[in-house]
């Protein structure tokens, strides 16, 4: 087993998006649909990205191999004294050796040996990143739309699936609390009782 942080040179920087964006895709996401090789919106701006941050010299692809063949990796900017972690996959097939876990260990080290003053897993809250770390900082997501009929139809879009999430938000409280309350009845049913009985 072995890990490689590099810090791509731009010649170098296709063919390690290659092996990424695969390793990704062997992975549920493939399955599912939602790997950056199945949606060329994401993927295409994960690589623009990708480009301008190796032009920049803050682009980081972490990979951990068994042999020779590469079964997880990170996507990742360095940048003002951070690990800012932005795509991780790992290859199922080797899950019972927990690959993505033993590569966030190698990449923690590298973090630490380069003095960098903190970790960041970037996206939401999830149970595997609050075995890290219990400190959350929230991001902020800010979207433009374009003037015309192409921005106006994102908008749309945009608002009816804030509206339904919102909704579904509502609900699932709402469900709670009447549980809550049903649990609170019973509980007091309960006790009447065994005020009665004694």
């Amino acid at each position: 087993m072995r890990t490689e942080v590099i810090t791509p040179k731009p010649e170098q920087l296709d063919g390690l998006l290659r092996i990424a964006f695969d390793i990704e895709a062997r992975s549920w996401k493939g399955a599912a649909g939602t790997a950056l090789t199945c949606d060329p919106l994401r993927g295409g701006h994960l690589r623009q990205f990708a480009h301008w941050a190796c032009r920049a010299g803050t682009l980081r692809i972490a990979l951990l191999w068994i042999g020779s063949e590469p079964i997880a990796m990170q996507i990742v900017t360095e940048e003002a004294g951070r690990w800012w972690l932005l795509k991780i996959g790992f290859d199922p097939a080797w899950s019972d050796c927990s690959p993505g876990t033993l590569l966030l260990c190698e990449t923690l080290r590298h973090a630490v040996r380069q003095q960098l003053t903190s970790y960041e897993f970037l996206g939401t809250v999830e149970p595997w990143t609050q075995v890290w770390t219990q400190h959350e900082r929230k991001c902020v997501s800010v979207r433009v739309y374009p003037f015309g009929v192409h921005g106006a139809a994102a908008l749309a879009a945009d608002a009816v699936e804030i509206v339904c999430r919102g909704l579904k938000h509502a609900c699932r409280s709402w469900r709670n609390r009447r549980r809550g309350s049903a649990a609170e009845e019973s509980a007091d049913a309960d006790s009447d009782t065994e005020i009665k009985e004694s």
